[in-house]
């Protein structure tokens, strides 16, 4: 590219070849535009320059996408181009043109096909009314002959194709006077209504021979050489001229190594002559050049595949469907490699396949659907798909839990096979069951029928002896009944009665679509107007002038629907139709007879359904069909085994050995099977207790060989593992099979082997772990059972019962009884933990009296009476069944009538000694009730002291607080009468005061004054409530001395007599709290009483003027008797309280 641009750089008048060469650089290298722009350039510079015009057309046909709906036009358009070059020798333009005629379908003048609906004919006639249009373009029948080989596509209608198929042989060529005719067989038949006169196309190889020739020998180029040995090899091949094909395609890699699309036809070759090896290397040396080959990839993966290398056909594989999600062939190949490379199925394999194979049906119906309109209906988009591909896809989906959508694939799967397969007549044994119904449908028969009651015969009007035959099934319509009906004249039929109904009725008479299904007999023959029936008509009202259908059998069991009717039978038995998986069984058996498993899980359908003896009919037939084969004896053996274990059954065990012992003798690789080894050794061990006591220790032995002999083979094997912790603990080595079962469970993850889960419970049980023992259960019950198992409920009943939780057990057996009611072991269970219950209520030592006492004898006596039904009516049963053999019952027989008895006969002494329990309980039970009545009066009694108390303190806290605030509104009146004396007294008086004083000024006695009054005022204002939040910060009182009762004295009310006190109204007592001196000054450090010391002379000398000089003792002992809480009134005590409640307060009188 550098170069070309060079050269245009220093010549840009160049030639038109320098602008080609550009532009193939140019697309080689991915940009399309600059290389549209150099071949278009190159064009303007010579019109005629083949090169430019070539790569125009491969650029516009590179760039049409897949899939549009414009696709064919735009490649029209694009060869075009070459059809208008006037230079026909080139090679690259021949080569095109090849091309273009392979793929192009010419109609051929002068002839029609006829067609037949459902044939796979081809007749071509000569079409005369054309012959003079243009006679020049007509065919001959040696052209057309020619034209027409084996393996060429044809495609017949005008305008859109309508069919579409190639030439399988030609079967016969006429060529007679005045009429040419060529009978052609196709691949497959006409699928569309009979037609004639139909245009036929087919594409024209002869044209493509001459200009793939022409231009092998015009050029000298090898590139060009190797295409048209391809175009011719190509043409060759599809007219199955496969060794032609083969050589041409050998030339042209010989010519052009690289030329992929001569590797992919050289693969082809070598796969039609089964030279797969040569196929591959074909194919990667054509992935090689080019990676992303759609169609190499595809043909890859199918060869890998077929030589059983799954891993390398799905990188290819996934490749493809990575490259072309849209194409549905890939995908289904895909979905095919990947379901036959799993060996063992997990979640994530089965999700992929399912998804391979979910986009491959989706992508057929689109593509259905898009080529057909929306109108087309669901049967119409899929039949094109498979129905061994809805097979497979329910499957999957079976397989992934989705069951109704795997119903659906398997139905459309039935419905697919059913287009090919004619219906017939279905007989009454055959398959009825209404979840089967895609298998059947009911078919209108002519005329109209008639049924008079016990009548065993029913009347036609037209002839059904060519429709009805002899076990055919019917089902005639039943009229809504009328007056005269019901009175036998006969039923007058409705519109809605001769209707076309076809549902089932639940109730005949209810509706005018109710039907009556009669079976016809067998034997009898069937007249022109009289169908027998294989039993009478006991109806009362008659059917007259009424339709009939008979039953048409829609979809028969045969090689292409067997495998997806026995996978429908497996969704049936999963769904739970356990009847309609028996029909398609025994359908499959009676067309198959050598169908094994169709007889295994037949076998195991009885099984399940209790019909053992058709269970174990249909093993043995198994076995007899296939002698060489293990699995029917290894399901007899097993399911032998079972038996014995449910049923309690030990006869059984027998059987089952000598079956698994035949298969040992079938092979000698069965010898060391582990299957068979594991089964022996556990019957051997289930039978240790049945068998005698001096076979014992040689079952023991022989038990504990066969599980070794597996653990040398397998020594990973944790079910031998596990036998062999059975056979220790059975000798008594707890620890050691304790030890085994740890090991087993932690090596198999918890509850994959349940059986050793267990086995360590039993153990744990005997070694008295209870708690331990349960949760083993309960883990086993809730993750392998989802809590639905009797038998390990009953396990969990023991270990409760061990560890002395009666009640615990008896929930156990309850839910145990829900799960399996009919099973006697857990109602002896019941009856001997009740009992036990009881006996343990009634013999334990009550400490104190309680509540519970009384009941728990009521229910213990309730309990016995239980047991003792329980017990009476299991004698009753065995007693019953021992003259019933069909009523036998293993697990019943096996109980010890003697053990029974002795139990109804502890249960009755426990009745006779229940009331001498329950009346001492209940003595016991009054005796508490009158301590508990006395002790709660005791209590009401000091609740209601405390009540009492507690108002009487309330009531005096309220009155101190009332004379408090008395008190205080008192002395704040002396205070005002004291302040307004001394400002009345004669100034002489003051200074004589002063001069026989120490020399205090009148603004000390202020000061003292602001110290009483002033430092903190009474508050007169504050309500109960907050005097007793405050109380708790209030300092305590000081003691009154001569320095704190600054005016004690110095009012007219001291002077009072004691007789005008007493007629004074009193304040309540009050009980005040007197803090001691030394405490009084620790905590009011701050008094001014205590500064200095002259405070005292001063306070004497007030004292004396106020006549009270003697103060100091008496407030020293009123204070005190204040403190006992007596009533006092002297005015030392209220000079006290007030001195206390004027330090708690705040505001006041102040000096004024």
């Amino acid at each position: 590219l550098q170069h070309y641009e060079q050269v245009l750089r220093f010549k840009p008048e160049c030639d038109a070849s320098v602008r080609v060469g550009l532009g193939v650089c140019c697309a080689k290298l991915g940009q399309t535009v600059r290389a549209r722009a150099a071949f278009m350039r190159a064009l303007d510079l010579d019109p005629d320059k083949v090169e430019a015009v070539v790569g125009m057309t491969l650029l516009d046909l590179a760039s049409i996408p897949r899939g549009a709906k414009d696709r064919i036009a735009r490649q029209k358009e694009a060869v075009r181009r070459l059809t208008t070059l006037r230079n026909v020798t080139n090679p690259m333009v021949l080569n095109h043109e090849a091309n273009h005629s392979f793929w192009k379908f010419n109609q051929q003048r002068g002839w029609r096909a006829e067609l037949e609906e459902g044939s796979m004919e081809l007749v071509l006639h000569k079409h005369t009314e054309e012959a003079d249009d243009d006679a020049a373009a007509e065919l001959s029948l040696e052209s057309l002959t020619e034209i027409l080989a084996v393996g060429v596509p044809i495609r017949l209608g005008g305008g859109t194709p309508k069919w579409q198929d190639k030439i399988m042989e030609v079967v016969e060529r006429k060529d007679s006077e005045g009429s040419e005719t060529l009978k052609l067989l196709m691949r497959r038949p006409w699928d569309k209504p009979s037609e004639s006169l139909v245009p036929i196309y087919c594409p024209d190889y002869k044209k493509v021979e001459q200009h793939a020739g022409t231009a092998f020998h015009y050029t000298t180029v090898s590139e060009i050489k190797a295409e048209s040995y391809f175009l011719l090899g190509r043409a060759d091949h599809s007219r199955n001229n496969l060794k032609r094909a083969q050589g041409y395609y050998s030339g042209a890699i010989k010519h052009f190594k690289t030329f992929a699309p001569a590797h992919y036809g050289l693969a082809q070759m070598h796969l039609h002559n089964h030279e797969y090896d040569k196929a591959i290397q074909c194919l990667k040396d054509c992935l090689a050049d080019s990676p992303d080959t759609l169609e190499a990839l595809h043909l890859l993966g199918k060869l890998y595949r077929q030589k059983d290398q799954g891993d390398k056909a799905l990188v290819h594989l996934k490749r493809a469907v990575e490259l072309h999600p849209e194409n549905a062939e890939v995908w289904l190949t895909l979905a095919q490699v990947l379901q036959s490379s799993a060996k063992t199925w997990t979640h994530a394999q089965i999700r992929e396949t399912h998804e391979a194979y979910s986009n491959a049906v989706n992508l057929i119906r689109q593509r259905a659907a898009a080529g057909a309109g929306s109108n087309k209906s669901r049967k119409d988009l899929d039949a094109d798909i498979p129905a061994a591909v809805f097979t497979n896809l329910g499957t999957m989906q079976q397989m992934l839990g989705k069951k109704n959508e795997a119903m659906e694939s398997y139905l459309a799967a039935l419905k697919q096979a059913a287009l090919n397969s004619p219906r017939r007549e279905s007989k009454a044994a055959s398959i009825c069951e209404p979840a089967n119904q895609v298998f059947w449908e009911w078919e209108d028969l002519p005329g109209e029928v008639s049924l008079e009651p016990d009548s065993g015969d029913v009347s036609s009007t037209e002839d059904l002896r060519k429709l009805v035959s002899n076990y055919a099934m019917l089902r005639i319509l039943i009229p809504p009944p009328t007056k005269d009906a019901m009175n036998g004249g006969g039923v007058v039929p409705t519109e809605e009665s001769t209707s076309n109904g076809a549902s089932s009725a639940s109730s005949p008479g209810s509706s005018p679509t109710d039907w009556m299904r009669v079976d016809v007999h067998g034997e009898s023959p069937i007249a022109a107007s009289v169908v027998p029936l294989k039993t009478p008509y006991h109806g009362t009202i008659p059917l007259r002038d009424t339709r009939a259908q008979r039953k048409v059998t829609r979809v028969s069991v045969n090689e292409a629907t067997k495998t997806t009717c026995f996978n429908l039978a497996i969704l049936h038995e999963e769904l739970g139709e356990g009847l309609a998986a028996v029909e398609l069984h025994r359908a499959i058996i009676n067309h198959f007879p050598n169908h094994i498993d169709a007889y295994l899980r037949l076998a195991n359908l009885y099984k399940n359904m209790g019909v053992v003896k058709k269970a174990i009919k249909y093993c043995e037939a198994a076995h007899e069909r296939s002698p060489s084969d293990p699995a029917p004896l290894a399901l007899l053996g097993n399911m032998q085994m079972e038996l014995a274990q449910l049923r309690n059954e030990p006869k059984r065990l027998e059987p089952a050995k000598n079956a698994l012992e035949k298969i040992q003798k079938l092979d000698g690789k069965y010898v060391a099977d582990p299957f068979c080894n594991l089964s022996i050794g556990n019957i051997y061990f289930s039978n240790l207790h049945q068998s005698e006591p001096a076979a014992y220790t040689k079952h023991l032995q022989w038990s504990e060989q066969f599980f070794k002999h597996v653990l040398r083979g397998h020594s990973s094997n944790a079910f031998a593992a596990n036998g062999l912790a059975m056979v220790l603990a059975e000798g008594g080595h707890l620890d050691m099979a304790k030890d085994v079962l740890h090991r087993v469970k932690t090596a198999s993850g918890g509850v994959a082997v349940s059986d050793a889960m267990v086995n360590l419970a039993h153990v744990m049980t005997i070694q008295e772990e209870q708690l331990q023992a349960v949760k083993n259960y309960s883990a086993v019950l809730r993750k392998k059972h989802h809590g639905h198992d009797a038998e390990l409920l009953l396990f969990i009943a023991h270990a409760h019962f061990s560890d002395g939780r009666h009640r615990d057990a008896l929930k156990s057996l309850s839910k145990a009884l829900h799960i399996d009611p009919s099973d006697c072991r857990l109602w002896l269970n019941v009856a001997s933990v009740e009992y036990e219950f009881a006996a343990f209520i009634f013999n334990r030592e009550q400490s104190i009296a309680s509540d519970m006492v009384m009941a728990d004898m009521e229910a213990a006596r309730d309990y016995v009476t239980t047991a003792l039904k329980i017990l009476n009516w299991l004698l009753e049963r065995k007693k019953a069944m021992d003259g019933d053999k069909k009523r036998r019952d293993g697990r019943l027989e096996a109980m010890d009538d003697k053990k029974i008895k002795k139990l109804v006969e502890n249960c009755e002494k426990a009745l006779k000694r229940a009331p001498v329990h329950l009346d001492h309980a209940r003595r016991r039970a009054e005796e508490a009730q009158r301590v508990r009545e006395a002790h709660a009066w005791s209590l009401e009694e000091n609740r209601r002291r405390q009540r009492e108390e507690e108002d009487r303190v309330e009531e005096e806290k309220k009155a101190k607080r009332l004379e408090v605030q008395e008190r205080a509104r008192l002395k704040q009146e002396q205070i005002g009468a004291l302040l307004s004396q001394q400002a009345a007294e004669p100034p002489e008086k003051k200074g004589k005061r002063a001069r026989d004083g120490d020399g205090l000024s009148q603004s000390d006695n202020e000061d003292n004054i602001e110290e009483v009054g002033g430092s903190g005022g009474v508050d007169f204002g504050s309500s109960d409530e907050e005097i007793e939040q405050s109380g708790a910060a209030t300092p305590q009182p000081k003691k009154a001395t001569d320095d704190d009762d600054l005016f004690g004295s110095d009012s007219d009310e001291d002077d009072m007599t004691s007789e005008q006190q007493q007629q004074q109204p009193q304040p309540p007592p009050v009980t005040t709290a007197v803090v001691s001196p030394t405490q009084e000054m620790t905590t009011n450090g701050d008094d001014k009483t205590h500064e200095g010391g002259r405070g005292g002379s001063l306070a004497d000398e007030s004292l004396a003027d106020l006549g009270l000089d003697d103060s100091d003792d008496e407030t020293d002992e009123k204070t005190n008797e204040g403190s006992s809480g007596e009533p006092v009134s002297n005015a030392a005590t209220t000079t006290t309280t007030t001195t206390t409640m004027t330090t708690t307060t705040t505001g006041g009188v102040g000096s004024g």
